[in-house]
């Protein structure tokens, strides 16, 4: 009887080695978006021939800049739902890279004109789908476009194809990590989120077929390729990230043979902010352009109590953790520390402490302050806001805008501590001190619940201005019955229309005491 394993291609396919299987470049006639006239633009369709011969036909964007080009190229893959955007050339052109992008998302991108969408076979479904065939997968699809896209830029004029860096968001991210593994001209490589190990047990993945999730755990799975990665890595991730599980990352980064380095942000679900792009830059011109060398990796063992953040809710899913700034607790818990050299900050790696470094009293009633969205971004060019944690407990956290006097639709991510939570009867009433006024005098709630987040409880709560504080109460939510715990939320989101000012939020308890009871 013939193994049905042996009729399938060989992996991994052209083009991922030369002689790269492109059987035709069609430059567009088409006018590039948001021309510039310090870029020269154009715009390709890159035809070849995927792994099982059929033929696909990829939209490409490159840009070069006309003065002080540097010789070095970045090729930047945009994420789920995202397509090629200008301003994510422009991040890395403006720093006198060549760069280029290609459109790969099967579904979920809005508004893509025909002469601007990518070609794919009909089969292919998109890459968070149930796969019931290796014929039907789209990762592999998307991988090979990415070695094609990169080949074309590093025939592009004047780019040295000894100096090629690629630079990945989310399921871009993930792609990256992929490209690197099997491409050995990526010369460095910065990923952000997408880090793999999505089958590990808890975690919730699309059905795939049998061989296909055998294929995809051995072949298309970043957490399984670290030894074969020979680019430097710069990692950029957020501690609550859905798409990049910090602790499989920290799997992932220890299985590299290279240098590697990393940042996270804690309380942060697949946001970027401005000093990762900071990092992200001074990594690539270190390695592409023998740049001043990025300080290495911090040890978390010298690291000073006030630059730590720290977790004792190991029993959670990452998004749901609560990490909590300075001296941790005198009992087991999760930690890592920033450290700042000039205008760069790095991560140490995350590690299981049996014990604090130093002791602090812990009133258990602080919490971490995450954003998501709207007020982050998953681009390198478009960063909203930041969040400045308290200077001690019982201080409100600090959100400052990056472009003032506009408003726009802000998410935070409440996380209290489950020691907080455990204190609570179910009708406590927990004001939450919100220092400037919605423009609708509104607050949309959601509660997302343990264990994976997916079932919410959604109300809208007025702004007080009296207090200036909005009032957390499980009766709110009409569909909570009287007697569901607090311990059920995993974190509380919480979205405004707000102008574009800086605010404070919290603390969260405001002497109520977190016991209030039902009928007050």
């Amino acid at each position: 009887m013939v193994n049905p394993s042996s009729l399938l291609p060989p992996w991994p396919p052209a083009p991922l080695a030369p002689p790269y299987a492109v059987t035709d470049i069609v430059r567009l006639p088409t006018e590039p978006v948001s021309p510039s006239p310090d870029l020269e633009t154009i715009e390709a369709r890159l035809v070849f021939l995927d792994w099982f011969d059929r033929e696909v036909s990829v939209f490409a964007r490159r840009s070069h800049p006309r003065q002080a080009p540097n010789g070095a190229a970045v090729l930047h893959i945009v994420g789920g739902a995202q397509t090629i955007h200008p301003g994510d050339l422009a991040v890395w052109t403006a720093q006198g890279y060549a760069a280029a992008s290609f459109d790969w998302q099967l579904t979920g991108v809005g508004n893509r004109p025909p002469e601007r969408t990518s070609r794919f076979p009909a089969e292919l479904v998109p890459q968070n789908a149930p796969t019931r065939s290796l014929r039907a997968a789209n990762l592999p699809v998307a991988l090979q476009a990415a070695a094609v896209c990169l080949d074309w830029l590093a025939r592009a004029p004047g780019v040295d194809p000894a100096c090629l860096g690629v630079v990945g968001i989310s399921w871009g991210g993930y792609l990256a990590w992929l490209l690197a593994a099997y491409d050995p001209r990526v010369r460095v490589l910065v990923p952000a989120f997408g880090c793999g190990g999505l089958f590990a047990p808890g975690r919730r993945v699309a059905d795939h077929a049998p061989d296909v999730l055998a294929y995809w755990k051995t072949h298309w799975d970043p957490a399984a390729l670290g030894p074969h990665i020979t680019a430097p890595v710069c990692y950029l991730n957020g501690t609550n990230d859905f798409f990049g599980d910090p602790l499989v990352a920290e799997e992932l980064l220890a299985t590299l043979r290279v240098p590697h380095i990393r940042h996270y942000l804690p309380n942060v679900d697949h946001s970027l902010d401005p000093a990762q792009t900071r990092l992200a830059s001074a990594w690539l011109r270190q390695h592409l352009l023998d740049g001043p060398p990025v300080p290495a990796t911090p040890d978390l063992t010298d690291a000073d109590p006030a630059d730590l953040w720290w977790t004792e809710d190991l029993e959670l899913p990452s998004k749901f953790r609560c990490w909590l700034p300075g001296p941790p607790p005198d009992h087991p818990h999760l930690a890592f520390a920033h450290q700042r050299v000039g205008d760069l900050t790095l991560s140490t790696a995350i590690g299981r402490m049996p014990a604090a470094v130093s002791s602090s009293a812990d009133d258990g009633l602080r919490f971490g302050l995450g954003w998501r969205w709207e007020l982050g971004s998953t681009r390198h060019f478009s960063h909203d806001a930041s969040a400045t944690p308290p200077a001690s407990p019982g201080q409100p956290w600090q959100i400052t805008p990056a472009r003032p006097d506009t408003a726009d639709p802000v998410s935070l991510l409440l996380h209290p501590s489950r020691r907080f939570l455990a204190t609570l009867v179910p009708g406590a009433l927990l004001p939450l001190p919100w220092s400037v006024e919605p423009i609708d005098r509104v607050v949309k709630i959601q509660l997302y619940l343990l264990p994976h987040g997916l079932s919410t409880h959604e109300t809208m709560v007025s702004w007080d201005a009296a207090t200036a504080s909005l009032l957390l109460n499980l009766a709110a939510f009409p569909d909570i019955p009287p007697d569901f715990a607090w311990t059920s939320v995993g974190c509380i989101q919480l979205t405004a229309h707000q102008p574009r000012a800086p605010f404070t939020v919290g603390p969260l308890l405001n002497g109520y005491g977190g016991r209030q009871d039902q009928n007050a």
